[in-house]
């Protein structure tokens, strides 16, 4: 997702558990080629970059043990991309962002009121 790129964030690695994704590259915003690791190498490269946060997008079943993996390593911030919940210990942060619930109010907010009334209503709004 290349909003990820946008400048104010440096993406120092991508993460992936399959063999044939793992080991390539995207490139940013400004053309800096991103590496894709297994993720058996997210503790050595947070040990170099300090990894402040991790974005968690797998499967949904897979969701919280990554997200123990992340503990466990030291990345003190997550934001989870997935349709599953997890939960993290005192001392880190998780941001669940569930689109599907997201989508749901916007339909709901479609079907209760006039489209014009809902001009400038934020659809994510910061929390």
């Amino acid at each position: 997702f290349k909003e990820f790129f946008n400048g104010n964030y440096e993406v120092v690695a991508a993460f992936d558990t399959n063999p044939e994704t793992a080991a390539t590259r995207i490139t940013d915003e400004s053309g800096t080629p991103v590496n894709i690791l297994h993720l058996d190498h997210l503790r050595e490269i947070h040990k170099v970059h300090r990894i402040d946060i991790a974005m968690i997008s797998t499967i949904p079943s897979e969701a919280q043990q990554v997200a123990d993996y992340v503990v466990e390593v030291g990345i003190r911030g997550i934001l989870n991309f997935t349709s599953s919940y997890v939960k993290v210990p005192r001392g880190f942060i998780v941001k669940n962002i569930h689109f599907a619930t997201v989508q749901d109010s916007l339909v709901y907010m479609l079907q209760s009121s006039q489209t014009d009334d809902l001009l400038g209503v934020p659809l994510f709004p910061m929390d």
